[in-house]
């Protein structure tokens, strides 16, 4: 009976800048189509009252109210249309505001120019079914505006010398229309509750619950959305295998509290090196990540590889006296390829595999790419324009 409150409540759950964010872009787009709706249903009633010669305003004042009126939907239509285009995020709440005012003073001003009382009302309603359907206000945006409407309504009927029935049935009008708007903003927050529950459990079945990188299986649902359209636009694509050397050695030497430290260091350099949205990062093994890059030449992913191993280096994580380096390193595999509808993301990772122990058959600490060693050089920058780099092309 009262679950709007429940909803009213949820809204302390959430982050109140996410909220308002997620309000301000529904917002936008509500009173996007509304303004296109309004504009041209204002023009044809305006036809359609000439035709008939039907009044709801006197005289040669409707026409007027209403091509006025499509002007202003339209104004709002292109302000609305800029302001999101331009991601102008810090406008929004201000043009909503802006446009709840001037509608309801348009409306108001219908009401006191109507031919009778019943059209007045009609009026009324209108703006009461705009605010409490078209925009998501909380609760204290619609009891401030209700106020405000109360003392207009309240002139409104001393100038209008309107009887008690009468302006009761106004206040009715308004009461109800409070209600439908508090509904909506309940209704609103029971569905973001429900989104971000939903979102926040397939975050958790497709994230590492340690190291907050994707897993196997949402390493997968990226895939199927990003490799169709690798496939459509030839992208090039590099696979990246990247392996704890002797993490066992380290495990036996410091207990498996440090161990997990050390994949969480190894992990916060892999996503430093991980920015942009079309590449991932996951764990595929105890001690083992995949990375998948995309829109890259072979040279910038081996010097990608090289800048992740010396990341990863410069963490200077001590390892177990009994391994080949004081320091915690990582033993690399790289594949690529310009994707078509003959190269599979299986195809790649295996190959990468390869590579990876290929690397660690070798010595470790280096990377293998096309059966090839690449290392920074010992005093551990990154080779550039060297003929190493030339090869990998």
């Amino acid at each position: 009976m009262f679950d709007f409150l429940d909803g009213l409540r949820e809204d302390r759950q959430y982050d109140r800048h996410k909220v308002k964010a997620v309000i301000d872009r529904l917002n936008m787009g509500r009173l996007y189509t509304f303004s296109l709706a309004g504009c041209v249903g204002m023009l044809f009633f305006a036809l359609l009252f000439s035709l008939v010669g039907l009044h709801l305003l006197p005289g040669k004042y409707q026409t007027l109210a209403f091509l006025s009126l499509a002007a202003i939907f339209i104004l709002f239509f292109l302000m609305i249309y800029i302001t999101v285009k331009t991601k102008n995020t810090a406008f929004f709440e201000k043009l909503v505001y802006s446009y709840i005012a001037v509608i309801t003073v348009v409306m108001f001003v219908f009401s006191f120019r109507a031919e009778s009382v019943l059209v007045a009302m009609v009026f009324y309603m209108l703006l009461m079914v705009f605010l409490s359907l078209v925009p998501v206000l909380s609760p204290v945006v619609s009891l401030i505006l209700w106020g405000a409407q109360f003392i207009a309504m309240a002139v409104f009927a001393l100038v209008k010398q309107l009887d008690i029935t009468t302006s009761t049935s106004f206040i009715l009008i308004g009461i109800m229309g409070l209600m439908l708007s508090v509904f909506s903003y309940s209704g609103f927050l029971r569905k973001l509750n429900y989104k971000l529950s939903l979102d926040h459990a397939i975050s958790e079945a497709e994230t590492d619950p340690m190291t907050g990188l994707l897993n196997r299986r949402g390493l997968d649902h990226r895939l199927e959305s990003i490799w169709p359209h690798c496939i459509r636009q030839q992208t090039r694509v590099a696979v990246v295998m990247v392996d704890i050397d002797n993490f066992k050695k380290y495990n036996d030497s410091f207990g498996h509290a440090a161990g997990d430290g050390c994949i969480k260091a190894v992990t916060g350099a892999i996503r430093n090196c991980v920015r942009r949205r079309t590449d991932y990062g996951a764990r595929v093994g105890g001690e083992e990540f995949l990375v998948f890059l995309s829109d890259i030449d072979p040279a910038q992913a081996v010097r990608w590889v090289l800048n992740l191993q010396k990341s990863i280096l410069a963490l200077k994580i001590p390892h177990s006296k009994m391994n080949f380096s004081p320091y915690v390193t990582v033993s690399l595999g790289l594949a690529t390829a310009v994707v078509n509808e003959n190269i599979t993301f299986d195809a790649l990772k295996e190959e990468a595999d390869m590579q990876l122990y290929a690397s660690k058959n070798n010595g470790r600490d280096r990377l293998y790419y096309r059966n090839k060693c690449y290392r920074s050089d010992k005093n551990n920058r990154t080779p550039a324009d060297t003929d190493v780099l030339e090869e990998a092309n």
